[in-house]
């Protein structure tokens, strides 16, 4: 861990100075020049201003609009026009709104989330290069729902999902995965984003534990609000990590899908009939090679559901395992970079075939039943 630390210091420190050397480069230019290049930039911004609704000007990326609720707090003096904190919301009110995110178009690539790379010299994000969160607006609750209802009727289902994301995220990370899950899956419904104030540091672990069992009742509000709107048909809700919801009504929602969830084996056991209860059709990703739920283990000292396999009958439980081979990272966001998971969420979201009849997902049996794995 401390050659790791060891590591990350030199990096920071590395950026630093190059930044440093740029910008001493810049001030020694004649001041002609730099006023010069002010305006050039002060231009460049004005032409590239989203107009509402926000057009798909530039041929160089895609435009995906998506739709959020948060109980994040909201600072309306950073970044010029305003960001949500990894800070919780002063009340128990969401705030509601829209944000529009650049997808490359010819540098995209399925399951990617592609960023400014330091190897490649890269330290600020291009639209035609990766994926930039543009803008973000806040809007009423009444016009939140008008336009999700706008947005769902465009697609054959009339329907919606909510991604709910995972620990050590912050809003604007959440959006940029939301904004990718829509477009690589080509979700012609209305995509939503649920996010909650997660601290967005791995060692505030403990916080976003806490902030997990706080949003509860939030989420819980917002997706029994969502079930009762006219005019969606059909709502997918995909949680990465954490399960957050369960309630013993009829089902409200076509799909459940479970990526990775960092609960106690046990636990999830007991909270199985609730949330079949919740969804036509249950499905769990997991993979033992998950190697944040590996510390999670370790920290809690209890097998964790995201890195186990978990039969239980009425629930699909796909071992994912097979999926991500990388040497580096966590292998934890397996079921938004693979393109054998995005694939089979495709065929879920679209057909609701069975597993077994999805293509490339074979078979298994253990002594507690039935489960799925992927096909090398």
């Amino acid at each position: 861990m401390d050659t790791v630390l060891a590591i990350i210091a030199f990096v920071a420190a590395l950026v630093a100075l190059l930044r440093a050397l740029i910008f001493a480069d810049m001030k020694r230019l004649p001041g002609p020049i730099l006023k010069k290049k002010k305006k050039k930039k002060k231009k460049e911004k004005a032409t590239r201003e989203p107009v509402e609704p926000l057009p798909s000007h530039r041929e160089s990326e895609h435009y995906v609009e998506i739709y959020y609720a948060t109980d994040r707090q909201f600072d309306r003096h950073k970044n010029g026009s305003g960001a949500f904190l990894n800070e919780r919301a002063q009340t128990s009110e969401l705030s509601f709104g829209r944000c529009w995110v650049t997808i490359p178009k010819h540098a995209h690539q399925l399951g990617r989330l592609e960023s400014p790379s330091i190897l490649k010299l890269q330290f600020t994000a291009k639209a035609h290069k990766h994926v930039v969160l543009e803008r973000i607006d806040r809007i009423a609750s009444n016009d939140f729902y008008a336009a999700i209802r706008g947005q769902a009727a465009q697609s054959e289902q009339k329907e919606a999902f909510v991604f709910v994301h995972g620990y050590n995220v912050s809003f604007d990370a959440a959006a940029k995965r939301t904004a990718q899950l829509a477009f690589d899956l080509a979700f012609k419904g209305a995509p939503i984003l649920y996010s909650w104030p997660s601290r967005g540091r791995w060692y505030r672990y403990p916080s976003d534990e806490d902030s997990v069992k706080w949003t509860v009742p939030h989420l819980r509000l917002f997706l029994e609000h969502l079930a009762g709107l006219d005019g969606i048909s059909t709502i997918h809700v995909i949680a990465h990590q954490a399960l957050m919801y369960t309630h013993q009504a009829a089902p409200r929602f076509r799909h459940v899908v479970l990526t990775a969830p960092d609960i106690d084996v046990d636990v999830f056991r007991g909270l199985a009939t609730a949330l079949k209860l919740a969804a036509n059709r249950v499905t769990v990703y997991t993979s033992r090679w998950d190697r944040a739920l590996l510390l999670s283990y370790l920290f809690h000292g209890y097998k964790r559901t995201g890195s186990s396999v978990v039969v239980i009958p009425g629930i699909d439980t796909i071992d994912a395992s097979t999926t991500d081979t990388s040497l580096l990272g966590l292998r934890h966001s397996y079921f938004g970079q693979s393109r054998s998971v995005l694939a089979d969420l495709y065929a879920l979201l679209t057909s609701d075939l069975p597993p077994p009849k999805r293509f490339g997902i074979s078979e298994m049996t253990n002594d507690s039943g039935t489960y799925y794995v992927f096909r090398l």
